[in-house]
């Protein structure tokens, strides 16, 4: 019993002590790694060695046309733009007042106010022609194939709040790989590695969305450990 509650303890200071070379950024020292690799189960080595790249994040079934490249997003994650280009695309020439009900039957909530101002914008952009209370869209405006109330496209089509959202999607679904949790540099690291990851990849970006996770209850922290763990 005694040999057994001494390995643990060596163990666990194992651990404490790669996660301080890991925060600072410093490669493990090779006696190190072997010990923590031979010394934790084979599940927990398979997600937490140096260099593996965890797995993209399980996907809807992908719509008829779509590129191989395309990301998706749920379209409450799409921005109010983003879904009016989106409805005019796929239902051609339509009224303020269908617009609005053809963004009801996706789930998604648009306001007449706010369709007015993105019809002005989008106006005064040149994106879209209004004639006699008919919107159409100019045909060389790219935009996400919506399906089943997701939005698929390039990730350059999307703009920078909703690749920031695919980049908390992301997040989210790497944090549920890692039971333990991740420090913010460890998550970026793992962010950085996955190159499925279509988004800009920082630090400082990564502390605002654990904040923004946190609020939505999709991540909390870990103590003072300065870990951030999927709720």
């Amino acid at each position: 019993m005694a040999a057994i509650v001494a390995f643990s303890g060596l163990l666990k200071q194992a651990k404490e002590c790669r996660s301080l070379y890991e925060a600072a950024g410093i490669d493990l020292p090779e006696r190190l790694q072997r010990f923590l690799s031979e010394g934790v189960p084979a599940a927990s080595r398979t997600k937490e060695s140096p260099g593996v790249i965890v797995k993209p994040m399980p996907s809807p079934s992908r719509p008829s046309g779509v590129p191989p490249e395309a990301i998706w997003l749920p379209v409450r994650q799409l921005t109010a733009t983003t879904m009016v280009r989106a409805m005019l695309r796929e239902h051609g020439t339509s009224s303020a007042r269908a617009i609005i009900d053809l963004c009801a039957a996706s789930e998604y909530e648009l306001g007449p106010g706010t369709l007015a101002n993105i019809g002005t914008r989008l106006s005064d952009a040149g994106e879209i022609n209004r004639d006699g209370g008919k919107w159409t869209l100019r045909p060389d405006i790219a935009v996400p194939v919506v399906l089943d109330r997701i939005g698929w496209a390039k990730p350059d089509v999307f703009d920078k709040n909703e690749r920031a959202n695919f980049r908390r999607l992301c997040i989210a679904h790497i944090l549920k790989l890692f039971p333990d949790g991740l420090q913010i540099l460890q998550l970026t690291r793992q962010l950085e590695k996955a190159d499925w990851v279509h988004a800009p990849v920082s630090k400082d970006l990564i502390k605002t969305d654990m904040q923004t996770l946190m609020g939505e209850g999709l991540a909390k922290r870990v103590g003072n450990s300065g870990k951030w763990k999927a709720t």
